[in-house]
């Protein structure tokens, strides 16, 4: 099962095929975004040239995914996580943090082309699209 990034999101949201394709590749195995990668898109969204009609693409996406929300468990891997990157020098960010935090709690393989934030967590299995 996988736990898709924000990075394919927009790409899907702005329906580049290439995401597209990639996602009805991996709904077979089972699909899933995160609560925190909600927020960056309705973020985006507010921010948009189009606001109602990029508001409205998110909200269709949130109705048609299933959503892992932050919870306790997800706060004490992002805790682990923050507090080992910062201290070996290598802290992505953040939203990066609680995004593997989600997807390490729920033994999800993430997808995204965001390589280099993600690549330095022990245990977190990244699927590039």
């Amino acid at each position: 099962m996988y736990l898709l990034d924000t990075d394919i999101l927009v790409s899907f949201l702005r329906r580049d095929q290439e995401a597209i394709t990639a996602i009805d590749a991996l709904k077979v195995q089972g699909i899933n975004t995160s609560s925190i990668t909600l927020h960056e898109l309705f973020d985006g969204a507010f921010r948009a040239g189009n606001k109602d009609k990029a508001l409205s693409g998110v909200i269709a996406l949130a109705n048609s995914i299933n959503i892992l929300y932050f919870d306790t468990e997800c706060s004490k891997f992002s805790g682990k996580i923050k507090a080992s990157s910062i201290l070996s020098g290598n802290y992505p960010g953040e939203i990066d943090i609680l995004i593997e935090a989600v997807a390490l709690r729920n033994n999800l393989k993430l997808v995204t082309r965001n390589k280099k934030n993600f690549e330095k967590i022990h245990g977190l299995v990244i699927k590039e699209w």
